[in-house]
């Protein structure tokens, strides 16, 4: 498969709902700066709301994270509803 074509299916992997790892897994990346900078430049990398990294909420919650753990790892820079709302905002 043509780098071209790889690239032009991260967005698409991305709005299934597979996180920034899976789809560097799926596509043969090593490194997920390249999935994230591709996600920025079509404007579909959700940091936009308080500055929460929506994707990484979400590997959290796969991995069976609980709300105050992801909360802890944030530093709590962000409430349980700050979090809530991001993740819901980027979904809509």
């Amino acid at each position: 498969m043509k780098r071209s074509e790889r690239k032009a299916m991260i967005p698409e992997l991305f709005e299934q709902g597979k996180s920034i790892e899976e789809i560097c897994e799926e596509l043969g990346y090593k490194d997920p700066r390249y999935v994230e900078q591709a996600l920025r430049e079509l404007d579909m990398f959700p940091e936009a709301l308080y500055g929460i990294d929506v994707p990484k909420v979400w590997a959290l919650r796969k991995a069976g994270w609980t709300m105050d753990q992801i909360i802890d790892e944030f530093g709590h820079k962000f409430t349980s509803k700050q979090i809530q709302e991001a993740v819901t905002k980027w979904r809509a």
